[in-house]
């Protein structure tokens, strides 16, 4: 005998837009999990998930980290088949929740045209299980501003600059967050940190951050390999809230859509000498390049 299991949806934010199916027919709910989260197992921060044996099943809260989160609900089937049922949801976070306010853009009143440099363009990664492709690194029109907006969490600007000499120029979290259809057009989208771990493991790695010495050789071997080489990365550096431009042919540093906390936002950074970490986060008005997936 079947029974409907109806999920009711609790996201009340606005900037939250969603896509679930509302009901299946099933025995039994076996799982809920997730993509674009660090643990398929675990919902995005601030969501919760009601108790899988009972009915109906609750998705609930308010997401306190900006990404695209796929829940895919799987069911035992009736009892002749019990083959499996899936439904399945989106939970886009389009506007980040903490510590990035509206005002205009520090390069002007636009982006103007953005362009994806050659460097590494339509680069596709494979393994395990996994298939990305990359673009180049994303530069703008009209990006010549000298520093990024600091300050308290909520004080945040969408900033941009040139970085003469390097690929790619450097945005703010915030700049990358809130136009991110501009930056990454479709089909194209800016990388969450789960897309990072992803990458790591493809090339070969644990998707975990590596900075012990001891392994400093084997890491930036595993850099040079990989991220640079086979990825199309560049150690450009970053720019900080007054102007300046560090570490330029040192490291690098990619945003995320990720949110890790009130003034800080995911990223993935390597360097020159083997420090890597995709799982990393970097405060918001640094500048630092964007490079696409789809």
């Amino acid at each position: 005998m079947k029974k409907n299991l109806t999920l009711l949806f609790l996201l009340f934010a606005s900037m939250l837009v969603y896509s679930p199916n509302s009901a299946v027919s099933a025995t039994n709910l076996v799982k809920v999990t997730w993509t674009g989260t660090a643990d398929p197992n675990t919902p995005p921060a601030g969501v919760t998930v009601s108790d899988l044996t009972i009915s109906p099943v609750t998705i609930s809260g308010t997401p306190t980290e900006v990404g695209v989160f796929t829940y895919i609900i799987t069911t035992i089937g009736d009892d002749d088949t019990c083959e499996p049922h899936t439904i399945t949801g989106t939970i886009t976070v389009t506007i980040p929740m903490m510590g990035c306010n509206m005002n205009p853009p520090g390069w002007g009143e636009s982006l103007g045209t953005v362009t994806f440099d050659s460097r590494g363009h339509n680069v596709e990664i494979s393994g395990n299980g996994i298939t990305q492709i990359w673009s180049g690194v994303v530069t703008a029109t009209n990006c010549q501003k000298e520093g990024f907006a600091g300050g308290v969490a909520g004080n945040f600007n969408a900033d941009c600059r040139s970085n003469p000499g390097f690929p790619g120029d450097f945005f703010s979290w915030c700049a990358v967050v809130r136009f991110a259809d501009v930056l990454c057009p479709s089909p194209w989208r800016v990388p969450t940190r789960q897309d990072f771990i992803d990458l790591d493991i493809a090339m070969g790695g644990d998707g975990q951050n590596r900075f012990s010495s001891s392994s400093a050789i084997a890491t930036s071997q595993f850099v040079q390999d990989n991220y640079i080489s086979l990825w199309g990365g560049a150690f450009g550096g970053w720019g900080n809230n007054i102007g300046g431009l560090h570490n330029q042919g040192l490291d690098a540093n990619y945003w995320t859509l990720m949110e890790e906390g009130a003034t800080t936002g995911h990223s993935l950074v390597f360097g020159v000498l083997g420090t890597l970490g995709p799982q990393n986060w970097q405060l918001k008005f640094q500048g630092h390049s964007l490079r696409c997936v789809r």
